[in-house]
């Protein structure tokens, strides 16, 4: 999804404007009780995600460790 936003060709006007994004992914972990835990875990590694350099995506893990990724 990232790179697909990245590699398109947005215009307005007839000028090209460069989009990127930002994405935090989780999975619920087994000591997750509620989809809270889900989307908390998620926002988390998106915050990582553009703290870290922006145009990423940031994987939250079950102990939240700094794994990020970015596919050239």
């Amino acid at each position: 999804i990232r790179k697909s936003v990245e590699d398109h060709v947005f215009e307005w006007d007839s000028q090209r404007i460069p989009v990127t994004i930002s994405l935090g992914v989780s999975t619920l972990g087994s000591g997750d009780k509620t989809a809270d835990a889900l989307i908390q875990k998620a926002d988390q590694a998106l915050y990582r995600a553009k703290r870290t350099g922006k145009n990423r995506t940031c994987l939250g893990e079950e102990n939240d460790s700094e794994s990020v990724r970015k596919s050239r």
